[in-house]
């Protein structure tokens, strides 16, 4: 029988033999062989057969050995590995083809497969989980060295006149980004009289004014008396990159702030580039996402990120604005159908901070333990969290209540509880 029709009754579910496969397996040329398991792969998948995934899997991973440029593989690589939950293949894959793309000097495509990397977990098992990869960091800073402007920290005197601090602001177009409220919050308070903040992102201009959440924290940059400036409109990303340092540059900043340095790889990219004679990174969480060691220094704003930080690091317990719980028309129980008499409990974040069974775990043992407790799961909803459905008892689940993210809802919901637990922390690997 032909390979095509063999094909053809794999992809229809029939049973072939290894006899059959032995032929076309062991052929001459390492391309012909790449094409079979490549096609095999895509067979066995297509069959939906239970027992065929494995075989998927093993006809995936052999053309994934034998390919020469496996870019065009990597959708059915990434969907069949997914489906077996093995994130780390999948990671690997991606810093593969992210370093090929810096090999050919592609850098705007070995940005976009890097960033695919840093968030496979999060892409592939909702978890927020991170590492340091020092080829991929070292990967990119030889694609910058090339087009650096300053290559070792060179502090001016700032004697007699303002500290000029440039803010390279992560999350401009993302709703309710913590880190833009808190640059915000920097561009109001910090003292004009010893310091001037300016402020810069690294998406193009389009992106931002083509997001309406872009449009609006834009305006609020400019309520607070600050330009935002973000990166111009050009064909790649690469460019747009470049001249974005130049732009840092040429404001001549004294200290260059980078609010998440490695969260995506444009922000490390640019810091690669060294556009200010001095470079920070705040250091608010996991420090594979946020910390590059190349770095000059870091600032934390908790002990726990401080201690794995692989730089030179400052704690700074960071003082915010509280909200006015008189100004906070909060709901009612009523509006959740809650009892009066009822013990609410919350917790608040997002979705993958509700990722741990254990947390819902020891959750559900309180409901259980505690008839009149009633708790409020803010920030996600229920079919972002399935494998807590087989941990129900029909009373359990009448307690608990699912807010997704609405606007100010999350003051209004939280004053209604008693007590607050914390959500499952960030995962960093060693």
């Amino acid at each position: 029988m032909s390979f095509e029709g063999i094909l053809s009754r794999i992809a229809g579910g029939e049973s072939v033999s290894h006899s059959e496969l032995l032929p076309y397996l062991g052929l001459e040329r390492r391309e012909r062989r790449y094409e079979v398991n490549k096609l095999l792969a895509e067979a066995y998948w297509q069959s939906h057969r239970q027992d065929y995934r494995r075989h998927a899997r093993t006809s995936i991973d052999r053309a994934w050995l034998l390919g020469a440029s496996p870019t065009d593989l990597l959708p059915l690589y990434t969907e069949i590995h997914g489906a077996f939950g093995d994130v780390s293949e999948i990671k690997a894959a991606y810093k593969r083809v992210g370093v090929m793309a810096a090999e050919r000097g592609n850098v705007s495509l070995a940005i976009h497969y890097f960033n695919l990397w840093q968030y496979a977990h999060y892409t592939f098992s909702k978890l927020d989980k991170f590492e340091y990869d020092f080829e991929i960091l070292d990967c990119v800073e030889r694609l910058a060295r090339p087009h650096r402007i300053y290559t070792r920290p060179q502090p001016r005197s700032v004697t007699n006149r303002k500290l000029r601090l440039a803010y390279l602001v992560k999350g401009i177009n993302e709703l309710g980004s913590v880190i833009v409220k808190t640059v915000l919050l920097y561009a109001r308070y910090h003292d004009r009289s010893r310091v001037e903040p300016i402020f810069f992102v690294p998406e193009s201009e389009r992106a931002v004014m083509e997001s309406e959440v872009g449009r609006q924290h834009t305006k609020l940059f400019e309520e607070a008396g600050c330009k935002l400036t973000t990166a111009p409109n050009l064909s790649t990303v690469h460019e747009q990159l470049l001249a974005l340092a130049r732009t840092i540059h040429d404001a001549c900043p004294d200290v260059l702030v980078s609010t998440a340095a490695l969260a995506h790889f444009e922000h490390y990219y640019i810091t690669a580039l060294r556009p200010a004679p001095f470079m920070v990174c705040w250091v608010v969480g996991p420090p594979p996402q946020l910390a590059p060691p190349t770095l000059d220094w870091g600032i934390a704003w908790s002990t726990h990120p401080l201690i794995d930080c692989p730089l030179n690091c400052s704690l700074l317990n960071m003082e915010l604005e509280l909200p006015q719980r008189d100004r906070i028309a909060a709901h009612t129980r009523q509006d959740l159908d809650i009892p009066e008499e009822a013990i609410i409990v919350a917790t608040a974040g997002r979705h993958v901070k509700f990722q741990e069974p254990g947390f819902w775990r020891a959750v559900i043992d309180l409901l259980e333990e505690h008839p009149q407790l009633y708790y409020l799961a803010m920030g996600l909803d229920e079919p972002q969290v399935p494998f807590i459905t087989p941990m129900l008892s029909p009373d359990t689940r009448k307690r608990l209540r699912f807010l997704a993210w609405r606007g100010d809802d999350y003051m209004k919901n939280l004053c209604l509880a008693d007590f607050f637990i914390d959500t499952h922390p960030s995962v960093v690997e060693r």
